[in-house]
């Protein structure tokens, strides 16, 4: 099995400051050429966006709407979900 991580291009080191600075949260980016805005984020260990880990994910999520669990869209809560989801993640280190 080939490391899928050398195909990456490397960060340049005002992006490894600039994350060491945010404390590891998504950091926007704007090119300045096409003033488009991206998010750079770091990729959690052990998740890959194959297509297995999709149709997994995907099943999941079908089956929980069959079991009736499902939530209205509300914005809010989702952020409010990240903020603790992030926070359980700084915590863990």
């Amino acid at each position: 099995m080939t490391d899928m991580q050398s195909d990456y291009p490397h960060l340049t080191p005002e992006q490894c400051a600039a994350i060491a600075a945010n404390g590891g949260t998504p950091i926007q980016l704007e090119d300045p050429g096409t003033h488009k805005v991206y998010v750079l984020l770091e990729q959690s260990p052990g998740i890959l966006l194959d297509d297995e880990y999709v149709r997994g994910e995907l099943s999941k999520g079908i089956a929980a709407i069959e079991r009736g669990e499902i939530r209205n869209w509300d914005p809010e809560w989702i952020k409010q979900e990240g903020r603790r989801r992030n926070e359980m993640r700084k915590a863990r280190g």
